[in-house]
């Protein structure tokens, strides 16, 4: 995709270890929110941490946990 065209998102995944990946999401060349993405060795929860700017230019910070059911 242009990645000059602030119109465009993309995103990139990366792989830390075996638990955890890092989600980018860009608009244009600018990065919107980074999410890291951790997985517990028992595999039955699952926390994501998610820091960036709002769509108004707000900083954002949140951190959800799910547990499997």
């Amino acid at each position: 995709p242009p990645t000059d065209d602030p119109s465009v998102l993309t995103l990139s995944l990366i792989r830390v270890d075996a638990s955890t990946f890092v989600a980018t999401l860009k608009r244009g060349r600018s990065i919107v929110m980074t999410t890291r993405n951790v997985v517990s060795s028992d595999g039955r929860t699952i926390k994501l941490t998610e820091r960036g700017t709002s769509e108004d230019g707000q900083p954002v910070y949140n951190v959800q946990v799910y547990d499997k059911q």
